[in-house]
């Protein structure tokens, strides 16, 4: 039964582990490489003392890891917790604050901007870097793909939290939205019909992955079976 997105992610590597489902420059990324990722990410979380809906917060232009990431919060029942990396490190600190995650990964563009405000990010355990340059205080992305390919030992239910979004501060501060997975799915499913999205189609995604938009146009795409081709950025 598909009742969570953990259920999406586990029906595509069942039926279509070869089916392409990412594409970011060279990077490619099948739904049986994708999943595999995110159940080892997931697992490493769990070592790492996290456990059902904490937190993983993530700040970084789009790349392919977002889908790791994204993947491994759905079906472990973490909380993605998406950053805009546009925001002033006063900004970010008061999301941070709010949303108090235990995991934060960044890309290098971010390093100082985190630095900066680390000894005040009270609650966060471990800063990923998800670029080999990485400071002394982060760990590198690679060494969360060293988890069980089992995954973590528990899954999300239809009503937990599986995103947590904030909105643009444009009137005061930011404020976060949670969306469940149940929430999550209706959204995909109402989007995939209405888009005619399916598992042969493509869809070329250049907004920002932390935003809303993004996130929904992927997913959509992802739910109908289909192939995700991102852009770092519009051009």
């Amino acid at each position: 039964m598909i009742d969570t997105l953990a259920a999406m992610w586990d029906r595509h590597a069942h039926f279509r582990p070869d089916k392409e489902a990412v594409v970011f420059g060279d990077t490619r990324r099948s739904f049986g490489t994708l999943v595999d990722r995110a159940r080892r990410i997931g697992d490493a979380l769990h070592r790492l003392g996290l456990g059902p809906q904490d937190r993983v917060a993530m700040m970084a232009m789009n790349r392919a890891e977002w889908f790791d990431v994204f993947v491994a919060c759905e079906m472990a029942g973490y909380i993605a917790a998406p950053v805009n990396a546009r925001l002033a490190a006063p900004e970010v600190e008061q999301v941070l604050a709010d949303c108090q995650p235990r995991v934060l990964l960044f890309e290098a563009a971010y390093a100082a901007l985190v630095d900066s405000i680390r000894d005040r990010l009270i609650g966060i355990d471990l800063f990923v870097a998800l670029d080999p340059d990485l400071p002394p205080w982060a760990v590198p992305f690679d060494t969360l793909l060293d988890g069980d390919p089992i995954g973590a030992p528990f899954r999300p239910a239809p009503e937990d939290i599986a995103h947590l979004l904030y909105t643009s501060g444009s009137t005061g501060k930011a404020k976060g939205v949670a969306r469940s997975h149940r929430a999550g799915m209706v959204l995909a499913n109402g989007n995939s019909l209405v888009g005619g999205l399916n598992s042969g189609g493509r869809q070329l995604v250049v907004m920002p992955l932390f935003h809303i938009g993004a996130q929904g146009v992927a997913k959509s795409q992802h739910w109908a079976g289909g192939c995700v081709v991102l852009l770092p950025r519009f051009d």
